[in-house]
Protein backbone atom coordinates (compact mmCIF):
# COMPACT_ATOMS: atom_id res chain seq x y z
CA UNK A 1 0.00 0.00 0.00
CA UNK A 2 3.02 2.28 -0.39
CA UNK A 3 3.59 4.97 2.25
CA UNK A 4 0.92 3.47 4.54
CA UNK A 5 3.20 0.48 5.14
CA UNK A 6 5.62 2.68 7.07
CA UNK A 7 3.20 4.44 9.40
CA UNK A 8 0.33 3.55 11.68
CA UNK A 9 -2.83 4.51 9.81
CA UNK A 10 -5.31 6.71 11.73
CA UNK A 11 -8.61 4.94 12.31
CA UNK A 12 -10.75 7.24 10.12
CA UNK A 13 -8.39 6.73 7.15
CA UNK A 14 -8.13 3.01 7.83
CA UNK A 15 -11.94 2.74 7.94
CA UNK A 16 -12.29 4.66 4.68
CA UNK A 17 -9.68 2.58 2.83
CA UNK A 18 -11.11 -0.71 4.09
CA UNK A 19 -14.61 0.40 3.14
CA UNK A 20 -13.49 1.22 -0.40
CA UNK A 21 -11.54 -2.03 -0.77
CA UNK A 22 -14.33 -4.30 0.48
CA UNK A 23 -16.79 -2.92 -2.07
CA UNK A 24 -14.42 -2.84 -5.07
CA UNK A 25 -13.02 -6.37 -5.24
CA UNK A 26 -11.80 -7.25 -8.72
CA UNK A 27 -12.36 -10.99 -9.07
CA UNK A 28 -9.97 -13.29 -10.91
CA UNK A 29 -12.06 -16.42 -11.46
CA UNK A 30 -10.44 -19.85 -11.61
CA UNK A 31 -13.28 -22.11 -12.74
CA UNK A 32 -12.08 -25.70 -12.88
CA UNK A 33 -15.18 -27.90 -12.68
CA UNK A 34 -18.93 -27.90 -11.98
CA UNK A 35 -18.59 -25.31 -9.17
CA UNK A 36 -17.66 -22.82 -11.88
CA UNK A 37 -21.23 -23.02 -13.25
CA UNK A 38 -22.58 -21.93 -9.87
CA UNK A 39 -20.02 -19.11 -9.78
CA UNK A 40 -21.18 -17.96 -13.23
CA UNK A 41 -24.78 -18.06 -12.03
CA UNK A 42 -23.84 -15.83 -9.09
CA UNK A 43 -22.58 -13.22 -11.55
CA UNK A 44 -25.73 -13.44 -13.67
CA UNK A 45 -28.79 -11.18 -13.49
CA UNK A 46 -30.73 -13.32 -10.99
CA UNK A 47 -28.10 -13.09 -8.22
CA UNK A 48 -25.95 -10.22 -9.55
CA UNK A 49 -23.07 -10.16 -7.08
CA UNK A 50 -21.87 -6.92 -8.66
CA UNK A 51 -24.33 -5.22 -6.28
CA UNK A 52 -21.95 -6.38 -3.51
CA UNK A 53 -19.08 -4.55 -5.18
CA UNK A 54 -17.57 -7.61 -6.92
CA UNK A 55 -16.22 -6.79 -10.37
CA UNK A 56 -15.92 -10.11 -12.26
CA UNK A 57 -13.47 -11.25 -14.92
CA UNK A 58 -10.67 -8.65 -15.11
CA UNK A 59 -8.21 -8.91 -17.97
CA UNK A 60 -5.30 -10.25 -15.94
CA UNK A 61 -4.26 -11.26 -12.41
CA UNK A 62 -2.30 -8.02 -12.13
CA UNK A 63 -5.60 -6.14 -11.99
CA UNK A 64 -7.23 -8.48 -9.45
CA UNK A 65 -7.34 -8.67 -5.68
CA UNK A 66 -9.73 -11.63 -5.24
CA UNK A 67 -9.22 -15.15 -6.62
CA UNK A 68 -12.14 -17.60 -6.49
CA UNK A 69 -10.98 -21.19 -7.04
CA UNK A 70 -14.10 -23.13 -8.04
CA UNK A 71 -13.71 -26.83 -8.74
CA UNK A 72 -11.26 -29.69 -8.66
CA UNK A 73 -7.58 -28.70 -8.39
CA UNK A 74 -5.30 -31.26 -10.04
CA UNK A 75 -1.58 -31.58 -9.43
CA UNK A 76 -0.94 -30.55 -13.03
CA UNK A 77 -2.98 -27.35 -12.59
CA UNK A 78 -1.38 -26.51 -9.23
CA UNK A 79 1.72 -24.67 -10.61
CA UNK A 80 -0.51 -22.43 -12.77
CA UNK A 81 -2.67 -21.50 -9.78
CA UNK A 82 0.40 -20.63 -7.72
CA UNK A 83 1.98 -18.61 -10.52
CA UNK A 84 -1.18 -16.58 -11.16
CA UNK A 85 -1.65 -15.99 -7.43
CA UNK A 86 1.91 -14.66 -7.19
CA UNK A 87 1.17 -12.25 -10.04
CA UNK A 88 -1.73 -10.66 -8.14
CA UNK A 89 -0.80 -7.47 -6.26
CA UNK A 90 -1.07 -7.23 -2.48
CA UNK A 91 -3.37 -7.12 -0.63
CA UNK A 92 -5.06 -10.15 -2.21
CA UNK A 93 -7.65 -12.66 -1.07
CA UNK A 94 -8.73 -16.21 -1.97
CA UNK A 95 -12.12 -17.92 -1.73
CA UNK A 96 -12.11 -21.71 -2.01
CA UNK A 97 -15.46 -22.73 -3.52
CA UNK A 98 -16.75 -26.29 -3.20
CA UNK A 99 -15.61 -29.52 -1.60
CA UNK A 100 -13.05 -30.29 -4.32
CA UNK A 101 -11.25 -26.97 -3.88
CA UNK A 102 -11.54 -27.24 -0.08
CA UNK A 103 -10.17 -30.75 0.45
CA UNK A 104 -10.27 -32.79 -2.77
CA UNK A 105 -13.95 -33.63 -2.41
CA UNK A 106 -15.08 -37.01 -3.77
CA UNK A 107 -11.71 -37.31 -5.53
CA UNK A 108 -9.57 -36.86 -2.41
CA UNK A 109 -7.98 -40.31 -2.86
CA UNK A 110 -7.05 -39.74 -6.52
CA UNK A 111 -3.35 -39.70 -7.36
CA UNK A 112 -3.81 -36.60 -9.53
CA UNK A 113 -5.97 -34.39 -7.29
CA UNK A 114 -4.54 -31.82 -4.86
CA UNK A 115 -6.00 -32.26 -1.38
CA UNK A 116 -7.22 -28.70 -1.13
CA UNK A 117 -6.07 -25.47 -2.76
CA UNK A 118 -4.83 -24.28 0.66
CA UNK A 119 -1.80 -26.55 0.11
CA UNK A 120 -0.76 -24.11 -2.63
CA UNK A 121 -1.97 -20.67 -1.56
CA UNK A 122 -3.46 -19.14 1.62
CA UNK A 123 -7.27 -19.26 1.69
CA UNK A 124 -9.40 -16.61 3.42
CA UNK A 125 -12.90 -18.11 3.10
CA UNK A 126 -14.06 -21.68 2.47
CA UNK A 127 -17.46 -22.21 0.80
CA UNK A 128 -18.71 -25.77 1.47
CA UNK A 129 -20.95 -27.79 -0.85
CA UNK A 130 -20.79 -30.10 -3.85
CA UNK A 131 -21.45 -27.89 -5.63
CA UNK A 132 -22.46 -24.93 -3.43
CA UNK A 133 -25.36 -22.82 -4.65
CA UNK A 134 -24.80 -19.20 -5.72
CA UNK A 135 -26.29 -18.07 -2.41
CA UNK A 136 -23.49 -19.90 -0.58
CA UNK A 137 -20.84 -18.11 -2.62
CA UNK A 138 -22.47 -14.77 -1.94
CA UNK A 139 -22.46 -15.57 1.78
CA UNK A 140 -18.73 -16.31 1.51
CA UNK A 141 -18.19 -12.95 -0.20
CA UNK A 142 -19.99 -11.18 2.65
CA UNK A 143 -17.77 -12.98 5.17
CA UNK A 144 -14.67 -11.87 3.27
CA UNK A 145 -15.91 -8.29 3.22
CA UNK A 146 -16.37 -8.41 7.00
CA UNK A 147 -12.77 -9.61 7.30
CA UNK A 148 -11.51 -6.78 5.11
CA UNK A 149 -13.55 -4.29 7.16
CA UNK A 150 -11.57 -5.13 10.31
CA UNK A 151 -8.12 -5.42 8.71
CA UNK A 152 -5.02 -3.50 9.64
CA UNK A 153 -3.90 -1.71 6.47
CA UNK A 154 -0.25 -1.98 7.41
CA UNK A 155 -0.40 -5.78 7.76
CA UNK A 156 -2.77 -6.61 4.90
CA UNK A 157 -0.09 -6.47 2.20
CA UNK A 158 2.33 -8.89 3.80
CA UNK A 159 3.40 -11.39 1.14
CA UNK A 160 6.12 -13.87 0.39
CA UNK A 161 9.02 -12.52 -1.69
CA UNK A 162 11.45 -14.92 -3.35
CA UNK A 163 14.78 -13.74 -4.77
CA UNK A 164 15.51 -16.13 -7.69
CA UNK A 165 19.21 -15.25 -7.81
CA UNK A 166 19.76 -16.03 -4.12
CA UNK A 167 17.61 -19.16 -4.41
CA UNK A 168 19.61 -20.47 -7.39
CA UNK A 169 22.90 -19.91 -5.57
CA UNK A 170 21.61 -21.60 -2.41
CA UNK A 171 20.23 -24.64 -4.27
CA UNK A 172 23.45 -24.95 -6.28
CA UNK A 173 25.36 -25.18 -3.01
CA UNK A 174 22.99 -27.85 -1.70
CA UNK A 175 23.36 -30.10 -4.76
CA UNK A 176 27.07 -29.38 -5.22
CA UNK A 177 26.94 -27.49 -8.52
CA UNK A 178 28.74 -24.35 -9.63
CA UNK A 179 26.48 -23.69 -12.63
CA UNK A 180 23.35 -21.70 -11.89
CA UNK A 181 21.38 -18.75 -13.24
CA UNK A 182 18.23 -16.72 -12.61
CA UNK A 183 17.28 -15.68 -16.13
CA UNK A 184 13.72 -14.39 -16.59
CA UNK A 185 13.13 -14.60 -12.85
CA UNK A 186 13.51 -18.41 -12.74
CA UNK A 187 16.11 -20.08 -10.54
CA UNK A 188 17.90 -22.71 -12.64
CA UNK A 189 20.69 -25.08 -11.60
CA UNK A 190 22.62 -27.42 -13.92
CA UNK A 191 23.91 -30.76 -12.70
CA UNK A 192 25.89 -33.59 -14.30
CA UNK A 193 23.81 -36.42 -15.73
CA UNK A 194 25.43 -39.00 -13.44
CA UNK A 195 24.28 -36.94 -10.41
CA UNK A 196 20.72 -36.38 -11.68
CA UNK A 197 19.05 -38.75 -9.24
CA UNK A 198 21.35 -37.78 -6.35
CA UNK A 199 20.56 -34.07 -6.81
CA UNK A 200 16.82 -34.73 -6.56
CA UNK A 201 17.28 -36.96 -3.52
CA UNK A 202 19.33 -34.24 -1.80
CA UNK A 203 16.86 -31.50 -2.65
CA UNK A 204 13.73 -33.54 -1.90
CA UNK A 205 13.45 -32.50 1.75
CA UNK A 206 13.73 -28.76 0.96
CA UNK A 207 11.69 -28.88 -2.27
CA UNK A 208 9.18 -31.71 -1.76
CA UNK A 209 6.74 -30.67 -4.51
CA UNK A 210 7.44 -32.16 -7.97
CA UNK A 211 5.93 -29.88 -10.62
CA UNK A 212 7.02 -31.14 -14.05
CA UNK A 213 9.71 -32.81 -16.16
CA UNK A 214 10.41 -32.20 -19.83
CA UNK A 215 13.12 -32.43 -22.50
CA UNK A 216 14.50 -30.22 -25.27
CA UNK A 217 16.13 -31.36 -28.51
CA UNK A 218 19.05 -29.03 -29.20
CA UNK A 219 19.96 -30.24 -32.70
CA UNK A 220 21.92 -29.01 -35.69
CA UNK A 221 20.24 -31.48 -38.03
CA UNK A 222 16.69 -30.77 -39.20
CA UNK A 223 14.02 -32.84 -40.88
CA UNK A 224 14.14 -33.31 -44.63
CA UNK A 225 12.35 -30.44 -46.36
CA UNK A 226 12.87 -27.98 -43.53
CA UNK A 227 14.91 -24.83 -44.12
CA UNK A 228 18.41 -24.85 -42.57
CA UNK A 229 18.79 -23.64 -38.99
CA UNK A 230 19.31 -19.88 -38.72
CA UNK A 231 22.19 -20.38 -36.29
CA UNK A 232 24.35 -23.17 -34.92
CA UNK A 233 23.01 -24.91 -31.85
CA UNK A 234 24.39 -27.70 -29.71
CA UNK A 235 23.55 -31.28 -30.60
CA UNK A 236 22.24 -32.68 -27.30
CA UNK A 237 19.15 -33.44 -25.29
CA UNK A 238 18.47 -31.29 -22.24
CA UNK A 239 16.36 -32.80 -19.44
CA UNK A 240 14.65 -30.35 -17.08
CA UNK A 241 12.62 -30.80 -13.92
CA UNK A 242 10.91 -28.27 -11.65
CA UNK A 243 10.72 -28.70 -7.88
CA UNK A 244 9.04 -26.41 -5.39
CA UNK A 245 7.94 -25.72 -1.86
CA UNK A 246 4.29 -24.63 -1.61
CA UNK A 247 4.76 -23.23 1.90
CA UNK A 248 7.58 -20.84 1.00
CA UNK A 249 6.56 -20.22 -2.62
CA UNK A 250 10.03 -21.19 -3.85
CA UNK A 251 10.62 -23.20 -7.03
CA UNK A 252 13.76 -24.19 -8.92
CA UNK A 253 14.48 -25.82 -12.27
CA UNK A 254 17.17 -28.53 -12.43
CA UNK A 255 18.66 -29.37 -15.82
CA UNK A 256 21.20 -31.76 -17.27
CA UNK A 257 22.47 -32.80 -20.71
CA UNK A 258 22.60 -36.27 -22.24
CA UNK A 259 24.30 -37.34 -25.47
CA UNK A 260 22.19 -38.22 -28.49
CA UNK A 261 24.24 -41.37 -29.03
CA UNK A 262 22.93 -42.76 -25.73
CA UNK A 263 19.73 -40.90 -24.72
CA UNK A 264 19.25 -42.43 -21.30
CA UNK A 265 19.13 -41.18 -17.72
CA UNK A 266 18.13 -42.50 -14.31
CA UNK A 267 14.41 -42.35 -13.51
CA UNK A 268 13.14 -40.10 -10.70
CA UNK A 269 10.09 -42.24 -9.92
CA UNK A 270 11.81 -43.69 -6.84
CA UNK A 271 12.04 -40.18 -5.35
CA UNK A 272 8.99 -38.41 -6.81
CA UNK A 273 6.04 -40.56 -7.80
CA UNK A 274 4.67 -37.67 -9.86
CA UNK A 275 7.57 -38.07 -12.32
CA UNK A 276 5.97 -41.26 -13.66
CA UNK A 277 3.79 -39.81 -16.42
CA UNK A 278 6.19 -36.97 -17.21
CA UNK A 279 8.97 -39.46 -17.95
CA UNK A 280 6.62 -41.63 -19.99
CA UNK A 281 5.74 -38.60 -22.11
CA UNK A 282 9.42 -37.69 -22.63
CA UNK A 283 10.22 -41.30 -23.53
CA UNK A 284 7.39 -41.45 -26.05
CA UNK A 285 7.87 -38.05 -27.64
CA UNK A 286 11.68 -37.72 -27.45
CA UNK A 287 12.87 -41.33 -27.33
CA UNK A 288 14.70 -40.92 -24.01
CA UNK A 289 15.14 -44.02 -21.88
CA UNK A 290 14.57 -43.52 -18.15
CA UNK A 291 16.51 -46.32 -16.48
CA UNK A 292 14.58 -47.85 -13.60
CA UNK A 293 11.14 -46.60 -14.68
CA UNK A 294 8.56 -49.31 -13.91
CA UNK A 295 6.37 -48.87 -17.00
CA UNK A 296 7.55 -46.84 -20.01
CA UNK A 297 4.44 -47.52 -22.13
CA UNK A 298 2.86 -45.08 -24.56
CA UNK A 299 0.52 -42.38 -23.27
CA UNK A 300 -0.71 -40.82 -26.51
CA UNK A 301 0.33 -42.78 -29.59
CA UNK A 302 -0.46 -46.31 -30.81
CA UNK A 303 2.08 -48.93 -29.80
CA UNK A 304 2.95 -49.52 -33.47
CA UNK A 305 3.76 -45.86 -34.08
CA UNK A 306 7.25 -45.37 -35.49
CA UNK A 307 9.50 -42.52 -34.39
CA UNK A 308 9.40 -39.80 -31.76
CA UNK A 309 7.36 -36.71 -32.81
CA UNK A 310 9.24 -34.06 -30.79
CA UNK A 311 12.66 -34.87 -32.19
CA UNK A 312 13.90 -32.36 -34.73
CA UNK A 313 14.55 -35.17 -37.22
CA UNK A 314 11.00 -36.55 -37.12
CA UNK A 315 9.30 -36.41 -40.51
CA UNK A 316 5.78 -35.02 -40.32
CA UNK A 317 3.02 -37.00 -42.05
CA UNK A 318 2.30 -33.96 -44.20
CA UNK A 319 5.75 -34.43 -45.78
CA UNK A 320 5.77 -38.21 -45.89
CA UNK A 321 2.36 -39.79 -46.43
CA UNK A 322 2.05 -43.13 -44.62
CA UNK A 323 -0.84 -44.97 -42.97
CA UNK A 324 -1.56 -44.38 -39.29
CA UNK A 325 -1.36 -47.62 -37.25
CA UNK A 326 -4.78 -49.10 -36.65
CA UNK A 327 -6.72 -46.96 -39.14
CA UNK A 328 -8.79 -48.32 -42.04
CA UNK A 329 -8.65 -46.28 -45.23
CA UNK A 330 -11.86 -45.91 -47.19
CA UNK A 331 -9.90 -45.35 -50.39
CA UNK A 332 -6.40 -46.35 -51.58
CA UNK A 333 -3.35 -44.41 -50.44
CA UNK A 334 -1.53 -42.38 -53.13
CA UNK A 335 0.49 -44.50 -55.59
CA UNK A 336 -1.30 -47.64 -54.41
CA UNK A 337 -3.63 -49.73 -56.56
CA UNK A 338 -6.84 -50.45 -54.65
CA UNK A 339 -8.98 -53.54 -55.20
CA UNK A 340 -11.31 -53.37 -58.19
CA UNK A 341 -15.04 -53.49 -57.46
CA UNK A 342 -16.02 -54.02 -61.09
CA UNK A 343 -16.45 -57.52 -62.50
CA UNK A 344 -15.08 -57.73 -66.08
CA UNK A 345 -17.72 -60.34 -66.99
CA UNK A 346 -20.53 -58.07 -65.82
CA UNK A 347 -19.05 -55.25 -67.88
CA UNK A 348 -19.35 -57.38 -71.03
Amino acid sequence: MGVLDRFETPKPISWLLNWSRRYSLWMFQFGLACCAIEMMAASGPRYDFMRFGIIPLPASPRQSDLMIVAGTVTDKMAPAIRKLYDQMPDPKYVISMGSCANCGGPYWDSCSVTKGVDQLIPVDVYVPGCPPRPEALMDGIVLLQEKIKNENIKESGAGVTVNPSELAERVAGVVGSDRFSSDNGTAKVRVDSDRWLEAHQTLGAEMPYFSWLSAIDWATEVAVGDPPASEDVESRYEILSCLGNVETGESVVLSTDIAKEDPSITSLTGVFGGADWHEREAAEMMGIEFVGHPNLTHLYLPDAFEGHPLRKTFRLLSRDVKPWPGTVDVEPMPDEQGPSTENPEDAG
